[in-house]
């Protein structure tokens, strides 16, 4: 790996330049992580390889590698061998490492060019190398702090070494980027915070904040770093999207990882070519770190995962916690206490193209709502032809004015139920992608939609609200693009409706409501609507008494239902011949469905 060879080189130059001198070094103390990378070698070991240092002004140029520092102290490097890392960030696994040179488990390969105790004169120059000695042992608690205890031989003499801290591994194994990465560990007290507000960038319906967290100055204006050797980072969020851009702020909650623009996200980071010039994207670590590299004075690391919370007081005051890993496999770990001013960068072509009107989530109360009412909205459907059922909970016409006169919540689901079912029935139903006249089932829910009426209202699966205190003046819709309905009928009669829909803006509509189901049409009647007509040949009815049908030329192995006029099954099965007892039935006209066709009968 690059950093072994280069450390190589500067250990064969030292020894070279310094063999004569002598060291009078006693035990000592490495507290800086220098660099150190990761990379899997054989199946089920990788290589650990490290360079630890006792002055925390000690750097490594990635570009030139170089290791230097301020003054004088000890740079330690060790070449470890251990189980694959399975976790992130990377860790070294626990426990005692000896030399070997066979890149083995629980080994460290023990040339001394390679891992080695190095010293540094007062000037910053390296002045004596010497081999390490004895087991490498390596412990790591749950915050990531690792102790690791090694010792090196000077001229006869041991030297004890402990090294108390983080270490943050390059996973050499993933794609290389154009701009530096940082190759640490990251945790930060920030201290400033500039949010920048870019409203629908994407055309998501969501809204695009930049945040923009530092332990230094930011710039007021734009939220880059302000202050020399400071750490910033650019967590792209994704939330709220205002109708106001001047009452734009950063939303409380938890976010997540998402490359889907989806509220509650942040958009992991990368490098994004754009016009022949490549810059970072989405959420990073930016670093001030002028003379670390050859093309940059800043270093990056590209976060990927993990969580970020954020609470807002009454106030406006945030506390915000950010516990993440980046591409390689570091660590992103800070806090912040305090105000978050908002630059509004949005534009007037940023504004909504969603058809919802919410500004944020809804929790319906549909309590005032004394009745729900299923209409039937014909069939359509392939393969499966359904048939289309629209169960209001409130009236969009005027129908429940005479008991409800104060505006407030209703909601519309549009549901498909098989051929064999014109009727509410109880189960789990799922809001699909609008695709007219195709690949319908049953116990899916169309999505919200503008109707081909004249009228053109939106139907389907969708949220209606009311101005409060006022009835049929209505101040907010949103159609519904994902979600469920859950249908319970309960002993009394009554059905039970819990949902939990997402609209087009991406705000969720959520709610329950029990009460009387009020159907505005004939179940018998659609089903008697499609009764067989075919000829003798095909399936038909015929009586057999009084109290008993035959369904004629049955298919083998063909299922036979029988429903009331309530569209409801009844208990009335029929033998291998196709022979129904009608006898323990009340009288009066029942619905037969066999393959696909129904027959209209009598009791």
């Amino acid at each position: 790996m690059k950093i072994t060879s280069t450390l190589k080189y500067i250990a064969i130059t030292a020894i070279a330049l310094t063999a004569t001198q002598q060291t009078s070094a006693a035990d000592i103390n490495m507290t800086k992580s220098v660099t150190a990378f990761y990379e899997q070698v054989s199946p089920g070991v990788a290589n650990y390889y490290m360079a630890v240092s006792s002055n925390e002004s000690t750097v490594y140029n990635t570009s030139t590698g170089i290791v230097s520092m301020n003054g004088a102290g000890y740079v330690m490097a060790i070449d470890l061998y251990g189980t694959v890392a399975d976790t992130k960030p990377i860790r070294i696994p626990e426990g005692s490492y000896t030399q070997s040179t066979s890149n083995k488990a629980l080994t460290y390969y023990s040339d001394p060019e390679v891992s080695f105790l190095m010293r540094y004169n007062e000037y910053g120059q390296a002045e004596s190398t010497y081999p390490l000695d004895g087991p490498v042992k390596v412990t790591v608690n749950e915050a990531g702090t690792y102790t690791i205890t090694a010792t090196a031989l000077a001229n006869g003499k041991s030297i004890s070494i402990e090294f108390v801290g983080q270490l943050g591994f390059d996973n050499t194994e993933e794609i290389p980027y154009v701009w530096p990465q940082l190759r640490q560990n990251i945790d930060c007290k920030f201290t400033d915070a500039v949010a920048v507000y870019d409203g629908n960038l994407f055309a998501s319906n969501t809204g695009e904040f930049y945040l923009n967290l530092s332990d230094g100055a930011l710039n007021p204006e734009n939220g880059t770093i302000n202050t020399p050797k400071s750490t910033r980072i650019a967590i792209m969020l994704f939330d709220v999207l205002f109708s106001d851009s001047s009452t734009a702020y950063v939303m409380p909650g938890t976010y997540a990882a998402g490359r889907n623009f989806r509220r509650k996200t942040w958009y992991p980071g990368m490098e994004m070519d754009y016009m022949g010039t490549t810059f970072p994207f989405g959420t990073y670590v930016q670093k001030h770190c002028p003379g670390e590299y050859s093309n940059s004075d800043f270093g990056y690391s590209y976060v990927t995962d993990g969580t970020i919370e954020i609470a807002r007081d009454d106030d406006g005051i945030y506390d915000i916690t950010v516990d993440c890993t980046t591409s390689y496999g570091h660590s992103v770990k800070g806090t912040f206490h305090g105000e978050i001013p908002v630059v509004d960068q949005s534009s007037a072509s940023s504004g909504p193209v969603s058809i919802s009107t919410l500004e944020h989530d809804v929790v319906c109360d549909l309590q005032q709502i004394p009745v729900a009412r299923l209409q039937y909205n014909g069939m359509a459907g392939t393969p499966v032809e359904c048939h289309r059922l629209v169960l209001d909970i409130g009236s969009p016409s005027g129908k429940d004015k005479p008991l409800v006169d104060n505006g407030g919540d209703i909601i519309r689901f549009e549901i498909l139920q098989a051929p064999d079912k014109p009727v509410l029935t109880e189960g789990t139903y799922t809001v699909v992608e609008y695709n007219w006249e195709s690949y319908y089932a049953p116990f899916a829910m169309l999505p919200g939609y503008f109707s081909k009426a004249a009228t053109g209202d939106l139907t389907g699966t969708r949220y209606m609200h009311f101005i409060e205190g006022r009835y049929l003046v209505m101040d907010h819709l949103a159609p519904a693009i994902e979600g469920t309905l859950g249908v319970t009928k309960n002993d009394d009669g009554t059905w039970t409706f819990k949902f939990s829909l997402v609209d087009d803006a991406y705000f969720m509509i959520e709610g329950e409501w029990t009460g009387p189901v009020e159907y505005t049409y004939n179940p018998a009647a659609i089903m008697a609507s499609t009764i067989s007509t075919e000829t003798a040949s095909a399936i038909r009815i015929e009586r057999i008494g009084n109290n008993k049908v035959r369904v004629a030329n049955l298919p083998e192995g063909t299922g036979i239902s029988v429903f009331n006029t309530s569209g409801a099954t009844v208990p009335a099965p029929a033998d291998s011949d196709g022979v129904i007892d009608l006898s323990g039935l009340p009288c009066g006209v029942y619905i037969i469905h066999a393959n696909g066709q129904s027959f209209k009968t009598t009791r």
